[in-house]
This record gives C-alpha cells, sequence and structure tokens, in this order.
C-alpha cells in the first residue's frame, strides 16, 4: 500500500497539487495539507477519482479481510499463548 500511494504522489497528486508531505511538527496532529492547485478541476478528474477510490477500497480490504480476518487473528492467538505460558512459569515457579 505505501508503495501505492508513493506511486500516486509521483504521477497523480504531484500536477494536482501544490506539494506532498506538508506537515506542521509544532502542532500534535501535525495540521496536514494537500492544497488543490484547482479544486473545481479535482472534483471532476476521473484520473484522480480513480485513484482515491481505488486506493480507499485497497485500504478497506486490507484492514477489513488481511488484518482483521488474518494478522488479527493470529495477533490475538499469539498473545492467549503467551499469557498462558506467563501464567504457568509463574504456577511452577
Amino acid at each position: 500500500l505505501l508503495e501505492e500511494m508513493e506511486r500516486g504522489f509521483a504521477t497523480i497528486f504531484s500536477t494536482r497539487f501544490e506539494a506532498s508531505h506538508v506537515f506542521d511538527l509544532s502542532k500534535s496532529n501535525y495540521d496536514p495539507r494537500l492544497v488543490p492547485l484547482d479544486f473545481e478541476a479535482l472534483k471532476k478528474d476521473k484520473e484522480f477519482l480513480y485513484f482515491i477510490k481505488s486506493f480507499r477500497n485497497r485500504l478497506h480490504l486490507f484492514v477489513n479481510f488481511h488484518y482483521k480476518k488474518g494478522i488479527m487473528i493470529k495477533v490475538e492467538k499469539l498473545i492467549s499463548l503467551l499469557e498462558k505460558e506467563i501464567t504457568n512459569l509463574e504456577n511452577n515457579s
């Protein structure tokens, strides 16, 4: 996903926005900014909209399928096994 986002910054965003990765590091939320060159044109830009919608879909798939149904289940199982091992070690000492 990071590679796809970087590709977007290089090929899609570079001709449609003033700059990318603009943050105010003095603020707690870093106040990120992404200022369009022409907001009205951007709302009708088929290539930009396709990229944004497709990226959203990939994030949704990653979070709701790969993460929640794959990685998260394995992480929860590992935590459970670790808790059992810790309990066993405490009971045997």
